[in-house]
């Protein structure tokens, strides 16, 4: 399943989240903050930098916000 890495304040993961929403793709949502040590913790180990968002699907790791909504756009065409 699909994991994105991000907070809810950050325009940068709602770039991410609206692109996820319109496609009607599942995943599940890892809050980064000092509540979730664990996420932030597997964070780090996904983007050493620490910034967000991050869409983790298996191997496959994307780390920029602008990049999130293409490779959804484009997997989902892909599928059609």
């Amino acid at each position: 399943m699909l994991q994105l890495y991000g907070h809810p304040f950050s325009s940068c993961t709602w770039k991410a989240l609206i692109a996820l929403y319109e496609k009607g793709i599942a995943f599940e949502f890892r809050m980064i903050d000092a509540d979730s040590p664990g996420n932030s913790g597997r964070l780090k180990t996904l983007r050493p930098v620490n910034k967000f968002p991050v869409l983790e699907n298996g191997d496959d790791v994307l780390i920029e916000a602008s990049i999130i909504p293409v490779r959804i756009e484009r997997s989902h065409d892909a599928t059609r």
